[in-house]
């Protein structure tokens, strides 16, 4: 399909389809449009990559690694399922450790490379990340800010954020609502570039900017309809 524009079915959207369009449907996320006001909740910090954990107990880290080993088991008396994976950053090791997650297993690899983001914790056997996020570590894996958006039913952030990502790589067509006079007269920011940086802030961006506040974007959400 040619370009999009802001009321373009979703199912046309690369990543989507039938089934997640009535996903999307049974949520109020009929058009592209619906998708591009469906903000993040949330943000991660993974403009940096640590190697060494000093410092950083208790707090969320983004880190690349290698499984040096992989074992899977089940506790006898509460019968949790665990997968453990040690993991060599080059400059530290670390247990990345899931609870009552089998079907991750299948997913990992001795010898592999992966990439991991957590809450780094210290105790008596040394650094562990429960329940981190993962993938394959390669040069195309996303890092600086990243959106993170409430799961619709069995669609996960993650893929959320890829859908809305390839809406803007199509390169969507979004109309100002302004004249263009007052737009340069008060040097604003055109509504396709603060909608891009509302979903992909740019590593530079301050936290502390009204741009992400909740008023902020309940009020853009508004001036939008």
């Amino acid at each position: 399909m040619g370009n999009l524009n802001l009321f373009t079915p979703v199912r046309f959207v690369k990543g989507v389809g039938k089934k997640r369009a009535e996903i999307f449907k049974r949520e109020g996320i009929e058009f592209v449009k619906d998708l591009l006001y469906y903000f993040p909740f949330r943000y991660e910090d993974r403009r940096e990559r640590v190697k060494s954990f000093e410092g950083l107990v208790g707090q969320k880290v983004f880190t690349t690694g290698k499984i040096t080993s992989l074992h899977s088991f089940t506790t006898f008396r509460k019968r949790v399922n665990i997968i453990e994976a040690l993991v060599d950053t080059g400059t530290t090791k670390f247990r990345a450790i899931w609870f009552n997650q089998p079907f991750l297993l299948p997913n990992l690899k001795k010898g592999k490379n992966y990439s991991f983001y957590g809450k780094i914790k210290l105790n008596q056997k040394g650094w562990v990340m429960e329940n981190p996020e993962f993938r394959i570590s390669d040069d195309s894996e996303r890092t600086g800010i990243i959106p993170v958006y409430e799961r619709i039913k069995s669609i996960s952030p993650k893929i959320i954020r890829n859908i809305i990502e390839e809406i803007f790589k199509n390169n969507v067509e979004i109309k100002e609502n302004l004249p263009y006079f007052l737009i340069k007269k008060h040097n604003l920011q055109e509504r396709r570039k603060t909608l891009y940086e509302i979903h992909f802030p740019p590593n530079d961006f301050n936290f502390s900017s009204p741009l992400l506040s909740p008023q902020y974007l309940d009020n853009f959400h508004l001036q939008s309809r």
